[in-house]
């Protein structure tokens, strides 16, 4: 045979071969894969007698290839994918953190923030600009090897840094269920931190310093100047009297509210200590909450998570409509361990003035509160909790980093 000619046997293994010529005017330009087709004339099989049959056998064959090694590219990419996510999302994802506790200009914190949803927009609208671009620019193998060996790796790369955040962030707060207590469980702690050798004097010290180090972190000085912390009548409103005399030593300007001072002096030395030792530093504290207007941040450090709701009948004055004017307050609010007015385990009230802080410092462990928290950052404090309690209650706290007293949360 010449061109077109057909080729036969009467082997049992007769394949259709790629001895058809190009001058074949019903053949396809690209030599078509061997296909069996079945000839009357012979017991085998034929190529010529089967010509519309096997090029019908051969785009069917060749369709349901291209679906498989759709199928299984898909698949591999997924994999690549994941593997690309843990190494590269979580390196990306905490280091991060780590610029933007470390890095003074914030322009490269909120670029880096930022950059994967830009990322990730531009990666689902690749597609349509590149069918809208093949109607004014014609295909070539030029273009389609830049394709392939510049933009392809770099969207592959750009999607598996996204992927590698979303894993990371649903990983972080899958594992932080085991972190957050409720009002029993943080009873329980508390309780045994305290025996463990801490006192409480030691307690509030050190949840004050941390409360402190996170709102400089979060709210500098430079910017936030003039501070009002709340103090309530217990142990959350000892908290408040320490964080006040630390930020004092920051460099903050600092207006003490404590509207129990008069009963909580004389009936605790511990807390009337607190108050001399604000009296030496020439903080006075004052018992009515003055205009939030005049100030640049305000502390909720009124209630804790030993609280159990509000009893009314005017018995929860004044501190009822402290947490109302905090709840509609004109500048950024700093709540201590619980926001007041919430249910530990089950967080803001469904009626009424609910407060929203713009930040959140939990002491100890996270409170099952948190759930619902909404602001902008979430810290944990009281580096001070044995590991053995830990251990002892399955609870699985983040790493505080160096020799810092508060750690960031990722949301």
């Amino acid at each position: 045979g010449g061109p077109g000619a057909a080729w036969c046997s009467t082997s049992t293994s007769r394949f259709v071969g790629r001895h058809r010529s190009f001058a074949d005017g019903d053949l396809p330009r690209r030599p078509l894969r061997r296909v069996p087709v079945h000839c009357p004339v012979h017991s085998g099989r034929c190529r010529r007698t089967g010509s519309a049959a096997s090029e019908t056998a051969a785009r069917h064959v060749k369709s349901d290839r291209e679906a498989w090694s759709v199928w299984a590219r898909a698949a591999l990419t997924f994999v690549a994918n994941t593997l690309a996510a843990t190494l590269v999302g979580a390196p990306y994802t905490y280091t991060g953190e780590s610029l933007r506790d470390r890095v003074g200009p914030r322009w490269l914190w909120y670029f880096w923030v930022r950059l994967p949803p830009v990322l990730c927009a531009s990666y689902f609208a690749f597609p349509s600009l590149c069918r809208a671009a093949a109607r004014y620019f014609p295909a070539s193998p030029a273009l389609n090897q830049v394709i392939t060996s510049l933009f392809a790796p770099i969207v592959s790369l750009i999607y598996a840094i996204i992927a590698g955040q979303v894993v990371v962030s649903l990983w972080t707060r899958l594992y932080s269920i085991r972190t957050l207590l409720s009002r029993e469980l943080a009873e329980r702690v508390d309780g045994e931190v305290h025996a463990s050798g801490i006192a409480l004097p030691q307690g509030l010290e050190l949840e004050g310093l941390s409360v402190a180090s996170a709102i400089a972190k979060e709210y500098p000085h430079e910017q936030f100047r003039r501070v009002v912390v709340v103090s309530g009548p217990g142990n959350n409103g000892g908290d408040g009297l320490a964080l006040a005399r630390h930020l004092f030593l920051f460099g903050y300007s600092v207006t003490v509210v404590y509207p129990k001072m008069d009963q909580m002096v004389e009936k605790s030395e511990l807390f009337a200590r607190l108050v001399l030792h604000l009296r030496q530093l020439g903080l006075e504290p004052v018992r009515e909450l003055p205009g939030l207007q005049d100030f640049d941040l305000a502390v909720d450090a009124i209630f804790g998570f030993t609280f159990k709701g509000w009893r009314g009948g005017g018995k929860d004055a004044p501190f009822d409509a402290i947490v109302g004017a905090l709840a509609a307050s004109p500048v950024p609010v700093v709540s201590v361990d619980v926001p007041s007015g919430w249910d530990t385990d089950a967080g803001p009230p469904e009626s009424g003035a609910a407060l929203q802080p713009d930040m959140l410092v939990s002491l100890l462990c996270p409170k099952q509160c948190a759930r619902h928290f909404r602001g902008k950052h979430h810290y944990l404090g009281g580096r001070f909790v044995a590991p053995g309690i830990l251990e002892r209650h399955g609870l699985s706290l983040p790493p505080y980093p160096g020799c810092e007293q508060c750690v960031r949360i990722p949301a």
